[in-house]
């Protein structure tokens, strides 16, 4: 059976429908086309145009769910169940604040599905009082607090990244006048809408399901002292203040400072009442462990001579190890009880020891930039106890950062790659996201992913080859993108080397853009693909933590007015007069044209005129030069190419001379051979009138 296209187009009855998984968003509209190419049988040659069939919608329904789950993704605890060691804090001092982070995760598929977040506090042992757990959105400060309902993102299953997840805090605020042995215990319970399996109702996570944070109190009776150098064998400095740390919570009012004596880069602050210190240490090259030296003392402030024992800490993160030495850096045998004792003290006495940690380095695969807190604790040997009479928190801050494109309306960022900008050289400069103009723009974020605040310089630069062949370095140039909203802020970029404060946990936004030359050369043109290679990074101007996105890429368009060929002879002449024609070809675009040949024939069309230049002269002599470095070569009625500018036929016979420019030396013509981007080729053409 003969069926010509339009019959065989109305046979493609498609019934394109989809049962639509939970991931996908709410409000998708599945749409689809079917097409069909093949060999028409009436012609016996392929069809111009595939045929189509008509356009099928699919509209996904929404099915929420959702679910909130510690940091490392478990979940299904109680209140007297021991938990994850980052959310078994162990000697919480009365007043002090337990912060611990969880996500809430979006399982369905509406897009900002609103949850709200209560404490659970069914078990614990010692009540909490009312009003005493806050809960904040991704970092602890005022404006994070939430009074609300929380809107979670949906996960785009088309993206590798997870967007439907939103981490929140859950802070516990110790009563002052908490009792030592006191355990509070706390876990947010999330509720929202959920799909039941028939229909859309309000729901509540489980009792089953809940991830509890247990606070246990501790009460401190001796006095651990900043670093001294009034005992023998000490060797850290009395602690100075030369400026601020980047931790300082008040610069007006710098704390008192010293040097780690292993890594003199390393700042660590005391506080001078509670013994404790923050670490702040430098980015470096590698990816082996890190390490920090802390040096403490313990002053015995009783009547008695006293032996104390050092309490190694528990519960430490994944990779942390804890060190204990003297004073002078020898290591300190374990008593019976696997404590470490240092002493005897005299009254009114100090002894020194040292807190060595060695912690993953956070440039590591996977390994976290968060806070790293070790608390030792102090026991007298003057009270019946075992329990510590005090203790103090010896802290490192991590430095670490994410530097990458903007991946979602979150603001967080990654190493992944948007799509190739394409621009138009000569055109228009803007800082709009369009091929259209000359300009290429990029949504970028930085995120101190770190311990503690620091500011982060950023610079970048293209390499952007010119249609003369040469290559020039283009910066890039930063515009503050406060709201994310991937519209620049201001239409004056940043300048002056941008520096940019991020708190920890925080993210700034900015949008890089790249403004093309009017004379760059085209990435695309002769089947190109190479295009332009956006090279950032973003450096921390306290910690030197560097990081680099070399993957954006910038495409260059084709412009120009294409080829322009002007030609000129005598207005008149006579049978027997030479007729001189200078033609003169010039290359208009901004990318090389290859396979060009100019060429003098009769009988070409233009307009009503067809020319008749052979017909009523004879060929007399042809010489060509060109602009740019290549062999002009020769050829007479279609026969080979060749560098010689005589003919070896006769001259009336000849119909047609081609001339074109070698520029790979094979004496041929052909698409290895190019004239680059404003070159030009000049051709003097003779002939004699009949």
């Amino acid at each position: 059976m003969n069926l010509p296209p339009k019959t065989l187009a109305l046979m493609l009855a498609l019934a394109a429908s989809a049962a639509s998984a939970a991931g996908t968003p709410s409000g998708t509209k599945i749409s689809n086309v079917a097409t069909a190419s093949f060999t028409d049988p009436n012609t016996n040659a392929p069809i111009s145009d595939p045929v189509q069939s008509n356009l099928v919608q699919t509209s996904v329904l929404p099915k929420p769910d959702f679910d909130t789950v510690y940091s490392d993704g478990t979940d299904g605890t109680t209140a007297t169940t021991p938990s994850a060691p980052d959310y078994d804090i162990k000697n919480v001092l009365p007043g002090a604040n337990v912060d611990t982070s969880y996500i809430l995760v979006n399982l369905g598929n509406v897009n900002n599905q609103p949850i709200t977040i209560a404490p659970n506090t069914t078990g614990t042992v010692t009540p909490v009082p009312a009003g005493s757990v806050e809960y904040y959105l991704g970092s602890v400060s005022p404006a994070n607090l939430i009074t609300g309902s929380i809107p979670v993102p949906v996960d785009d299953p088309l993206t590798p990244t997870d967007e439907g997840r939103v981490t929140i805090i859950q802070r516990i605020k110790v009563p002052t006048g908490a009792a030592a042995g006191s355990q509070y215990s706390v876990s947010p319970q999330a509720s929202g809408d959920q799909w039941n399996g028939s229909a859309v109702v309000p729901a509540q996570e489980p009792a089953g399901d809940l991830q509890y944070t247990r606070a246990s109190v501790t009460s401190p009776s001796v006095t651990v002292v900043p670093p001294i150098d009034t005992v023998p064998g000490t060797p850290a400095p009395e602690p100075t203040t030369p400026g601020t740390t980047p931790g300082d919570p008040d610069p007006a009012n710098p704390v008192p400072v010293y040097p780690d004596p292993t890594t003199p880069g390393t700042t660590i602050s005391v506080d001078p009442t509670t013994g404790s210190q923050k670490a702040y240490p430098k980015g470096d090259l590698d990816t082996t462990s890190d390490v920090v030296k802390f040096i403490s003392a313990v002053k015995n402030n009783g009547s008695l001579p006293d032996t104390v024992a050092l309490i190694p800490p528990t519960g430490l993160p994944t990779g942390v190890t804890v060190q204990i030495l003297d004073g002078s850096g020898n290591p300190i045998t374990k008593d019976a009880n696997g404590n470490y004792p240092l002493g005897p003290i005299p009254v009114g006495g100090s002894a020194a020891y040292q807190v060595v940690v060695t912690y993953p380095d956070p440039d590591g695969v996977g390994n976290s930039g968060s806070p790293v807190p070790v608390v030792i604790g102090v026991d007298s040997s003057n009270d019946a106890d075992l329990l510590p009479n005090s203790s103090a928190t010896f802290t490192t801050f991590p430095a670490q950062q994410v530097f990458g494109d903007t991946v979602n309306p979150g603001g967080t960022a990654d190493a992944g790659q948007v799509p190739s900008q394409g621009v138009v050289p000569g055109a228009s400069t803007g800082t709009g996201n369009s091929a259209t103009d000359s300009s290429a723009t990029f949504p970028m974020t930085v995120q101190n992913t770190g311990g503690y605040a620091e500011a982060y310089t950023l610079t970048g630069s293209v390499d952007v080859k010119l249609v003369n062949g040469t290559t020039v370095p283009v910066p890039v140039k930063y515009y503050l993108d406060a709201n994310n909203d991937g519209v620049p802020d201001s239409a004056t970029p940043l300048t002056g080397g941008l520096t940019l404060s991020v708190p920890s946990g925080g993210s700034v936004h900015v949008i890089a853009v790249v403004d093309i030359p009017a004379n760059a050369a085209s990435t695309t043109a002769n089947g190109g693909s190479a295009p332009l290679i956006v090279k950032q990074t973003s450096v921390g101007t306290y910690s030197g933590n560097t990081r680099s996105d070399n993957n954006d890429q910038i495409v260059v368009g084709i412009v120009g007015n294409g080829l322009s060929i002007t030609k000129s002879t005598p207005p008149a002449a006579r049978p027997g007069d030479d007729l001189p024609y200078t033609l003169v070809a010039t290359n208009n675009y901004n990318a090389a044209l290859k396979n060009f040949v100019l060429t003098e024939k009769g009988g070409v069309t233009q307009g009503a005129t067809t020319t008749n230049l052979f017909t009523y002269s004879t060929f007399k002599t042809v010489t060509g030069t060109a602009s740019f470095v290549g062999k002009v070569l020769y050829r007479f009625n279609n026969a080979a190419w060749q560098t010689s500018a005589v003919p070896g036929l006769v001259p009336s016979t000849i119909n047609q001379v081609d001339v074109g420019v070698d520029t790979n030396n094979d004496n041929t013509i052909d698409s290895n051979d190019a004239v680059p981007s404003g070159g030009v080729l000049t051709v003097n053409f003779t002939t004699t009138v009949k």
